[in-house]
């Protein structure tokens, strides 16, 4: 599975920000075209560089893994509820319930004085610990609810679905 993120560019990259780029995703360049950048990845997955980027789970889950390391999610995968871990404007919130599977959403700090926090609960697909099994539609409405409760009793004010 692959997943995809849109990022427009108004310039062509520079070749030494492409190299830069590549070793930053451990990939290699193989093909250089006018208009699009072509980047192999370990695996079978090909990483076009132009304005859609696709990148192989393989990297998802890496990613994942270090953000795990970096949130501390060991010292609190046993405590159920929520656990919102912030890196400057941007971070995870960690669901923990009742038989320890956790799952994760990101955030972002608002930039409107209406709301504290934009939630992206569209990230909350699947309960990754204790093993990958993906969120029922009950489940999620569920956690949604319980994190409007968090939200509330805190006084914080988050743009939920």
């Amino acid at each position: 599975m692959t997943r995809s993120i849109t990022v427009p560019f108004k310039i062509p990259l520079p070749q030494p920000l492409l190299k830069r780029l590549a070793t930053l995703l451990n990939a290699i360049i193989i093909e250089t075209v006018p208009t699009k950048k072509i980047m192999k990845a370990p695996g079978p997955t090909m990483l076009p560089i132009s304005h859609i980027h696709t990148y192989p789970q393989q990297m998802w889950d890496q990613w994942a893994a270090q953000r795990h390391l970096k949130d501390g999610l060991e010292t609190f995968k046993g405590e159920i509820g929520f656990h919102l871990k912030s890196h400057g404007r941007e971070g995870s919130i960690y669901y923990v319930d009742e038989s320890k599977r956790v799952c994760e959403c990101s955030f972002e700090l608002s930039g409107s004085p209406e709301y504290d926090i934009l939630v992206f609960a569209e990230d909350l697909n699947e309960w990754f610990l204790p093993k990958k099994k993906r969120l029922t539609a009950a489940e999620k409405n569920e956690i949604i609810a319980r994190m409007k409760n968090w939200f509330a009793q805190s006084n914080t004010r988050a743009r939920l679905p």
